[in-house]
């Protein structure tokens, strides 16, 4: 089965856990200063690049169904965690592209590194997962019919 042909559910797992596994990697790249912890740059940055093509195929399968139905509210939201997720991707590459710190300067916000805007931003989408996930889409949590017929059959 193809990326294509992934049911909604495992897109929503997926990019839960791609939005995890970067937020960890992240924040454990704080702590590195030393050449030998350049794997973990590495391994961020191509989560980066799953995260990219999974946004993609989230939007083009989500956002006809919901304008379609005309659910105006979950398009507002898919728009704003898309503009979330778009945010870090493109904070994080103009920190690696640009070769030096970069700077945005936000008035009376204050001054801040394109690096931080980055990570408040990638930050941001975990809550905002686990909220959409938890009641929908994380069957783990709460078992399916099948899981349960299944279940019985065993007992």
């Amino acid at each position: 089965m193809g990326p294509s042909a992934m049911r909604p559910a495992a897109l929503d797992r997926l990019l839960a856990v791609i939005v995890i596994a970067l937020a960890a990697t992240g924040l454990a790249s704080l702590r590195v200063g030393d050449p030998a912890g350049a794997w973990l740059f590495a391994v961020h940055d191509l989560l980066a690049g799953a995260l990219g093509v999974a946004v993609a195929l989230k939007l083009r399968r989500s956002l006809p169904a919901a304008a379609r139905a005309r659910r105006w509210a979950r398009l507002a939201v898919a728009l704003a965690v898309s503009l979330v997720a778009a945010a870090a991707l493109t904070g994080g590459w103009l920190w690696v592209a640009s070769g030096e710190l970069l700077w945005v300067d936000a008035g009376t916000l204050g001054r801040w590194t394109v690096l931080t805007l980055h990570a408040w931003a990638g930050l941001a989408l975990v809550p905002i997962l686990v909220v959409h996930l938890i009641p929908r889409r994380w069957r783990l949590l709460r078992p399916g019919r099948v899981s349960l017929q299944a279940t019985d059959r065993r007992l």
